[in-house]
């Protein structure tokens, strides 16, 4: 299955804050299928914060919780709920290596999580 998958780039540079007019959706098709025998993951983007470190025309990293849409990692099964750093998109590829946590405690709001995953 394919979804267009909608991120977030910076159109131009910023002088002092930036504003809703530095910014510009974008999107590209991407496959919801992992490859037979890859350890890939792709998650689904549940909460986001930005992050400084912002390059021009480029995908802009972001803290997050993310819900696995499918996974060829044994450590991660599919609607596991994960959290780290990634790009601010609306679904992003998990290669191996990766640094991502599997959040497991849910007695708080999950927006919580984002700072201590």
């Amino acid at each position: 299955m394919e979804v267009e998958n909608k991120y977030v780039t910076l159109k131009n540079y910023i002088n002092g804050n930036p504003s809703e007019s530095n910014l510009e959706i974008t999107s590209t098709l991407l496959s919801l299928t992992i490859e037979e025998g890859s350890k890939d993951m792709i998650v689904k983007d549940l909460y986001v914060v930005g992050s400084k470190k912002i390059l021009l025309l480029q995908e802009i990293d972001a803290f997050g919780i993310w819900r696995v849409v499918a996974s060829g990692n044994p450590g991660f099964q599919k609607d596991d709920l994960v959290g780290g750093v990634l790009g601010w998109e609306e679904y992003s590829i998990v290669r191996p290596g990766t640094i991502i946590n599997k959040i497991t405690a849910t007695d708080f709001p999950l927006s919580y999580t984002i700072w201590v995953s």
